[in-house]
């Protein structure tokens, strides 16, 4: 075995990459520094032949970047193979969001439930649609991380770390508001709690969103469904991609990007400001 390899001892990266396509041919010996953009290229169009999606693809091949780049660092390569090597292009997929009706339906179903539970979910729902937090955002969210004073809420520790203040509109305050006195005195520090008074966790938001979207007659949902609905909704009305990009806590405006998508009403106003003087 080369000394090359002796970060992988059992040329597991050598073999991932190559040996599903007949490396033997190639007459290579276990030795990384012999990984080539040719060989990369022809991993490719293995991949391709197998099947594998373009997102697939381009998941490999970008973790092959950044390891590849890793051993020039180290000096252990000269160059980085990958660096000659196409990435396969990957359409973006639309965000699924519920549309304003939907919404307004889910909403509507949620605060004339009559089960215990009608304040906290009718909170809970508004939180994830009008303020656009992750699923795990909302699970770790404290009641002493709510600001009724400033009408805000801050995450901390969001994805990437990275702590933000989201503002609550008048909706979400009022229901929080009412939901939280609901619970007075707050023993637990949990915004949402369950049945027994623990944290709510990803089976409970499972059981809300499914519940509720089966009485308002409406596709199933995700909680991320509904951070799309809030990012489509900002769109909607017209708030500019930097704001969004603070409001949904993203590290790359790329992120925020996607949710520039076109619904048919922003078509139809585009195409009615045709002609106009």
């Amino acid at each position: 075995m080369s000394n090359n390899n002796f970060f992988d001892p059992g040329g597991v990266v050598f073999n991932y990459i190559l040996v599903q396509f007949s490396v033997d041919k190639y007459n290579l010996e276990d030795d990384i520094t012999q990984i080539d953009a040719k060989i990369l290229r022809r991993y490719t169009v293995w991949l391709k032949r197998a099947g594998y999606s373009p997102t697939t693809i381009k998941r490999r091949l970008d973790s092959f970047g950044s390891f590849f780049h890793y051993l020039v660092n180290e000096e252990i390569l000269t160059t980085n193979p990958m660096a000659r090597v196409d990435l396969p292009k990957v359409h973006k997929k639309i965000p699924k969001f519920l549309t304003q009706e939907e919404l307004d339906l889910l909403l509507y179903v949620a605060d004339n439930d009559t089960s215990i539970f009608q304040k906290r979910n009718s909170a809970l729902l508004r939180v994830l649609a009008f303020m656009g937090l992750r699923r795990s955002e909302l699970i770790k969210l404290n009641w002493s991380d709510v600001d009724f004073k400033n009408a805000s809420i801050t995450i901390y520790n969001g994805k990437g770390s990275k702590d933000r203040v989201v503002p609550m509109n008048e909706d979400v305050q009022e229901h929080l508001w009412v939901y939280l006195q609901s619970r007075l005195p707050l023993t637990n520090q949990a915004v949402f709690t369950n049945r027994i008074g623990n944290r709510v966790n990803a089976d409970t938001l499972r059981r809300v969103l499914n519940n509720h979207t089966t009485k308002a007659a409406i596709k199933k949902i995700t909680p991320h469904w509904l951070r799309h609905t809030c990012a489509t909704l900002l769109i909607k009305n017209k708030v500019d991609i930097v704001t969004m990009k603070e409001v949904l806590g993203h590290s790359d405006i790329n992120s925020t990007l996607i949710y520039t998508h076109t619904t048919p009403e922003r078509l139809l106003d585009a195409v009615n400001t045709l002609g106009r003087k």
